[in-house]
């Protein structure tokens, strides 16, 4: 295997419990040129639940800074559970265009209200 390289999200996301929610992790700023190929794995600490993770097919705006993604350059998934008051990190691995692996972390902070 190649070099494998990881980047952290700078922003954490909060959540309910009780909520289903679609994130998004984007890799653009690590691509240098390169798309997102697949999504390799996917996990988080027991008690929340990452699912359905795919490779954005379509353009989107992201929430926090108003900024068009383009394709191929993030990775959408479901986010469920987790228990009030604690912190999880999801990890989401990808294989890029040229073949190379890129590790992205999320923080997931589940809040009582």
């Amino acid at each position: 295997m190649g070099n494998v390289v990881s980047v952290r999200a700078t922003r954490t996301i909060y959540k309910h419990a009780s909520d289903s929610q679609e994130l998004a992790l984007v890799f653009s700023e690590a691509l240098y040129g390169r798309t997102i190929s697949a999504v390799a794995a996917i996990s988080a600490a027991a008690g929340l639940t990452v699912a359905s993770e795919s490779v954005n097919a379509s353009a989107f705006n992201d929430d926090n800074t108003g900024e068009e993604i383009p394709v191929s350059e993030a990775v959408l998934y479901t986010c469920s559970g987790g228990t009030a008051g604690n912190s999880y990190d999801v990890t989401i691995t990808v294989t890029l265009s040229d073949g190379s692996t890129l590790v992205g972390i999320q923080a997931v902070s589940v809040v009582t209200s």
